[in-house]
């Protein structure tokens, strides 16, 4: 009788795991059916920052078969707050990764300026990267605020649109022990525009330093610049090394070189060339973080 009796209480305790087993397998299952049913959440972040959570817009989700549309939004219909605003620095690389781990790819960027007009992306400075988990591409390479509207595509699942604001600053403190640099220092001329924007991509450079009017040449290879582009260059340039006059930019890309000449007289009739001026600008055109 004892000898059944054990028999029977070990059958209800392995059919009560199974039934334990069961459910956890159940709920796991209805659980991964929920976060499948709605499109995932996109982060955005640099190689020193946290995730910052974009702002969801339109959509078309496909789950077991059955598809739902959600119309798309113009930037003007979000609300943006610090939780959806990063800081980057000019040129910066910026990843993106979503809440699932869903295989994604970028298949629309769009960029409006402070005021909400749309701008162009150069895919030269904005590639889209394929990987299995996250997409990135470059920040803006002029000091300002940006909205991005970016379509993400999930491979069998739809399409969501996304919304960040992005402000692109500099971090001046890093230049301040540059200020009253003079031409004739090659290391430290060297220093300042390794700190500046685009460094990576520079070729060199010349100085004139035998006779006035002093000038500098800086020679950019392998990319796309304007000279409003190289605005925040050109500043820092005039602010910190106290004797340059002029400066000369040699932009060379696909075999062609694009030349621009700019002087101390001209810019510093429209700016403030002082370490404090150059403060002001970046905290006009972005925060300074």
């Amino acid at each position: 009788m004892i000898r059944v009796s054990m028999l029977l209480s070990k059958k209800k305790v392995i059919m009560l795991i199974l039934i334990f087993i069961t459910l956890i397998f159940l709920t796991v299952f209805l659980h991964h059916i929920k976060l499948s049913s709605i499109p995932p959440n996109l982060y955005i972040k640099t190689d020193s920052s946290l995730n910052i959570k974009c702002i969801k817009g339109g959509y078309n989700w496909n789950c077991l078969g059955v598809t739902k549309a959600v119309d798309a939004f113009s930037p003007d219909q979000m609300i943006y707050t610090d939780d959806n605003t990063i800081y980057v620095y000019p040129n910066q690389t910026l990843i993106f990764n979503n809440s699932s781990a869903f295989k994604m790819y970028n298949e629309d960027v769009r960029c409006y300026d402070e005021k909400l007009n749309e701008t162009l992306v150069d895919m030269d400075i904005v590639p889209a990267i394929m990987d299995i988990k996250s997409v990135s591409f470059n920040a803006p390479v002029k000091v300002g605020t940006y909205i991005y509207s970016i379509t993400i595509n999930y491979y069998h699942k739809g399409s969501v649109q996304y919304f960040i604001k992005i402000v692109v600053t500099q971090d001046i403190s890093s230049l301040e022990k540059y200020v009253n640099t003079y031409i004739g220092d090659n290391s430290k001329v060297n220093a300042i525009l390794n700190l500046l924007p685009f460094s990576s991509n520079k070729n060199g450079i010349q100085l004139n330093t035998s006779k006035q009017p002093f000038g500098i040449t800086v020679n950019y290879s392998n990319i796309n610049l304007s000279l409003n582009e190289l605005e925040f260059n050109t500043l820092a340039i005039f602010t910190l090394i106290q004797n340059v006059d002029n400066i000369t930019y040699n932009i060379e890309n696909e075999e062609k070189i694009e030349t621009f000449n700019i002087t101390r007289n001209v810019v510093n009739q429209k700016f403030n060339l002082t370490i404090e001026g150059l403060k002001n600008y970046v905290s006009i055109n972005g925060k300074n973080t």
